[in-house]
């Protein structure tokens, strides 16, 4: 998953180059999945499923949890700019 990968890309390199490419790749993904019609609740739930493990590990909660605060982020300024 592009979501996934892109996450870990951004949240590993925070305060770096990396942090800023990978933020803007996940806010991308995460646009197309929300072009797509594909809900918060929906998309945690199949990132959970996908079984790609981009950290070299399964994430941490809070890890999780910072996923899904940006990607509610994302979703709210989408549909704010409508």
């Amino acid at each position: 998953k592009t979501i996934e990968r892109t996450f870990v890309e951004a949240a590993g390199g925070m305060g770096s180059k990396d942090y800023e490419t990978g933020l803007t790749a996940f806010i991308e993904a995460a646009k197309d999945a929300y072009d797509d019609g594909i809900m918060v609740p929906a998309l945690n739930l199949e990132l959970s499923m996908c079984g790609q493990n981009t950290a070299g590990r399964p994430l941490q909660p809070d890890e999780i949890d910072l996923r899904t605060v940006w990607l509610s982020l994302v979703y709210l300024t989408l549909e704010r700019v409508g």
